[in-house]
């Protein structure tokens, strides 16, 4: 999970991540509260297909996408 959030960042992008343990709903949940935009889910199973969830809080509306496509859409 560090791998990706230090590409991440080394593309410009601003990211947090919650190492607190709590499940995921509830840490969604706490970034909607700080009023996030957009989170990435990032679980063993992300990791093992390479494809991340993006989730906009918003509406609730999720895309997949690969690493480099993450980066794309970011930096656009």
């Amino acid at each position: 999970m560090l791998r990706f959030r230090s590409q991440l960042r080394d593309a410009g992008i601003n990211v947090a991540v919650d190492f607190s343990g709590r499940k995921i709903g509830d840490q969604i949940k706490m970034a909607d509260k700080k009023s996030v935009d957009k989170v990435i889910i990032i679980g063993d199973d992300e990791i093992k297909s390479g494809i991340f969830t993006v989730k906009t809080l918003k509406d609730g509306k999720e895309d997949k996408l690969s690493l480099k496509q993450l980066i794309d859409y970011y930096k656009s």
